[in-house]
């Protein structure tokens, strides 16, 4: 659990730094049962990101109150800006 919650973190404040535009809409897409809802891998998913104009104004967050026990595998996906961001265990992976 903590290794993928650092992973995304770090890339949830990469997000902000790599796209060139504001997205329109961003998403964690994962196709576990994250916060008591089963999501997917597609764009739009039922994991959407919320603005955190805290950190910046392309900064995204979402709250993980609920997740599986040992982790799981997940991708960041932007609708409008084009690509997923991949996380894995060695580095992290764009495309």
């Amino acid at each position: 659990m903590k290794k993928s919650t650092k992973c995304l973190f770090a890339l949830l404040l990469m997000l902000g730094a790599m796209l060139e535009m504001k997205a329109a809409d961003v998403y964690l897409l994962t196709a576990e049962k994250i916060n008591g809802v089963v999501g997917n891998y597609e764009v739009p998913s039922n994991h959407q990101l919320a603005p955190n104009t805290s950190y910046g104004s392309n900064v995204y967050s979402l709250k993980i109150t609920s997740m599986p026990e040992t982790g799981f595998w997940f991708r960041i996906g932007v609708s409008g800006g084009g690509g997923v961001i991949r996380c894995s265990l060695k580095s992290m992976v764009i495309s």
